[in-house]
């Protein structure tokens, strides 16, 4: 790629890419015990590569700095681990910049870099095969699975040009490289049953506390009825399988489910059962028996209208739960996470009206009403604080759950995640001076305007500011006397209209007091597309975008 744009000439604007070109094969054991992953296996050989990094500011400007690393990601993980420590970097002092850069590096990844990333990886999958699919422990540990490990590049960097000249395309991605594969290997197997020891010939039957049964008959105008049944259990211990089956009143009853509870020991699934057709109002009685008749859930009546419309056709789907950290406090010389935000969004399937209810760490902190007229995506939130109290480690995992109910408070999804909660080093360490906590609330996502928001930090406390266009696969920074290079407190703005030759673009604050970029924040926003093609909007026809941004998904 190099080569061929240095036989065309100078490019149409300034571009850049780190690629990886080199990996050799490796396969990372992860040894299981039959309910978890439990440790990463040290292969006999470290992960290898090269990469090449490129930067070109097209003959208008010149390369300030820039800096190049690998990165790892395994499939099926949200968060890549980027490995800054195997990078390389290069800085230039004015009048011995050059306009285009291009180096080769090698690196080597070693177990101790990856060994956590593997483990949740396989942990990860496994969650999915249990709560998704409902797949038992035996039958996820009895076999092998692979996953794919990607190798990648990464890279920023700084670069001078023209304010206004057009950035070209983007360039074709560069394909991940993933000759690495993560071997989640299956549990050992168990020794042979002896007559001395009859507990290996049958597994324990977990102790159920709670069973209870919600039945929605769904109508239709087409005969084709149906009753789901919302099965909720409560096992004694966690990680423990519960077996039971449904019972009618006729004496019908369904093959034997099995469900493992997580870590709260308490779980939820929906089963849809067809009931006959014939156009005409069904009714009946239903429970839940545990295996072994320990217990029972009550009768549940249900009665469903075959001849009338059905008003919804899938009920709304729980699709993300996250969060981002709002505020900090001081707890073992760092600063750690003291309130979250925790985040959650609903996809629309039809007209569906209900409420939504977001918990953390047990605890409910949120219930939302919602409406959908159709698919539309709607973001629901809530506030939680956090406690490091008597705890001697400065890392926590915080438990996350969103649930769903329709109009008739029957819970149509839920969606569960573990998030991790890791306190850093305070900027200023050694000397008892922190770097302003701050955060960028405007602009973001489609903006209309020149707002610029802050969140958090002194009143008086003083930001540099800088502008970068998106180019290529990088950002380069636009210098204009229209910006503004600097603002105090938490509000200022800037004119719309020095944003010239692009459509998306990155503003970076950093505190005045604070040396390089490790205390700046950035945001990402776009402009409107009359705004970025350089045409002004008629007066009054400037309309109105909805826009869903989730923290993290910015810069």
């Amino acid at each position: 790629m190099a080569a061929a744009m240095a036989a065309a000439g100078p490019a149409s604007a300034d571009f850049a890419y780190a690629q990886v070109t080199a990996v050799n094969t490796v396969t990372i054991k992860v040894e299981s015990d039959g309910e978890r992953y439990t440790q990463t296996v040290i292969p006999s050989s470290p992960i290898h590569g090269e990469i090449i990094a490129y930067f070109n500011s097209d003959g208008t400007g010149t390369v300030e700095q820039w800096r190049a690393w690998p990165s790892i990601l395994a499939e099926g993980m949200d968060n890549k681990v980027q490995l800054h420590h195997l990078g390389l970097s290069e800085s230039y002092r004015r009048g011995d910049r050059p306009s285009v850069v291009k180096r080769r590096f090698s690196f080597k990844i070693s177990p101790s870099d990856y060994k956590h990333h593997t483990k949740a990886a396989c942990n990860t999958l496994a969650d999915h095969m249990r709560y998704e699919e409902g797949r038992t422990n035996e039958e996820i540990f009895a076999e092998d699975h692979m996953i794919p490990l990607a190798i990648m590049g990464d890279y920023t960097y700084e670069m001078t040009g023209l304010a206004d000249h057009p950035h070209p395309p983007d360039l074709p991605v560069v394909p991940e490289t993933s000759r690495v594969q993560i071997l989640c290997a299956k549990a050992p197997a168990a020794d042979a049953p002896t007559v001395a020891d009859p507990v290996r010939e049958k597994p324990e039957v977990a102790t159920v506390t709670l069973a209870n049964l919600k039945v929605v008959g769904n109508d239709s105008n087409t005969g084709a009825c149906s009753v789901s049944l919302l099965a909720t259990l409560k096992t004694e211990a966690p990680h423990t399988q519960a077996r039971f089956y449904f019972e009618s009143q006729g004496g019908q009853k369904s093959d034997l489910k099995k469900l493992t509870t997580p870590g709260n020991a308490f779980v939820q699934k929906r089963y849809d059962y067809p009931l006959p057709g014939g156009g005409t109002t069904k009714t009946g009685k239903i429970r839940m028996v545990i295996e072994g008749d320990s217990v029972k859930s009550d009768w549940e009546d249900y009665e469903v209208r075959c001849e009338l419309p059905l008003q919804t056709l899938l009920p709304p789907k729980a699709a993300v739960l996250t969060m981002a950290v709002d505020e900090e406090v001081s707890h073992k010389g760092k600063m750690c996470p003291a309130v979250v935000t925790v985040i959650g969004r609903v996809d629309g399937r039809g007209k569906a009206s209900g409420k939504v209810m977001l918990g953390a760490a047990g605890n409910q902190i949120a219930e939302k009403s919602f409406s959908f007229e159709g698919d539309e995506k709607k973001l629901f939130v809530g506030k939680h604080q956090i406690s490091w109290q008597g705890k001697p480690a400065t890392r926590q995992d915080l438990p996350l759950t969103m649930m769903v109910q329709n109009a008739l408070g029957d819970t149509v999804d839920t969606l569960q995640k573990m998030r991790r909660l890791e306190c850093r080093r305070s900027a200023g360490a050694g000397d008892g001076a922190a770097a302003p906590r701050f955060a960028i609330r405007a602009p973001r996502g489609l903006i209309n305007s020149g707002d610029i928001q802050l969140a958090g930090g002194k009143k008086d406390a003083q930001y540099v500011l800088r502008f970068y266009r998106k180019v290529a696969n990088g950002y380069q920074r636009l210098r204009s006397t229209k910006l503004p290079t600097q603002m105090t407190g938490s509000k200022a703005s800037f004119d719309l209209a020095a944003l010239t030759g692009g459509h998306s673009w990155r503003l970076q604050v950093c505190p005045a007091a604070s040396k390089g970029t490790k205390d700046c924040k950035t945001s990402e926003f776009q402009l409107p597309s009359a705004r970025a093609a350089g045409k002004a909007r008629a007066p009054g026809t400037q309309g109105e975008a909805k826009v869903f941004i989730l923290p993290g998904s910015g810069g």
